[in-house]
């Protein structure tokens, strides 16, 4: 009985500690990306390929991270004109 008590609580404590870890690991890349932006003056931020949940580092100075992102919205706003165009009753 003592030793199923003790493999139930190593168990358990596994488990605990292995999902403690899995939620931590945000916590520091955000303090890990605001140390770096500090010393060096790079925008850092982890990017995620589709398909999987490892992320890369990246990192650029701040004109290359706004003309990035300035670059996604412009495709965004590409796309949404483009299927508001093509919603009308004439069709596609």
């Amino acid at each position: 009985m003592i030793y199923r008590l003790t493999r139930i609580a190593a168990i358990t404590t596994a488990a605990v500690l292995i999902g403690g870890c899995a939620g931590n690991s945000a916590g520091n890349t955000v303090a890990q990306n605001a140390a770096a932006d500090t010393e060096t003056g790079l925008v850092c931020k982890t990017v995620q390929k589709t398909g999987t949940r490892i992320g890369t580092r990246v990192c650029q100075n701040p004109e290359q991270a706004e003309q990035d992102a300035q670059g996604s919205r412009d495709a965004v706003n590409a796309i949404q004109r483009n299927s508001v165009q093509g919603a009308g009753p004439q069709g596609g």
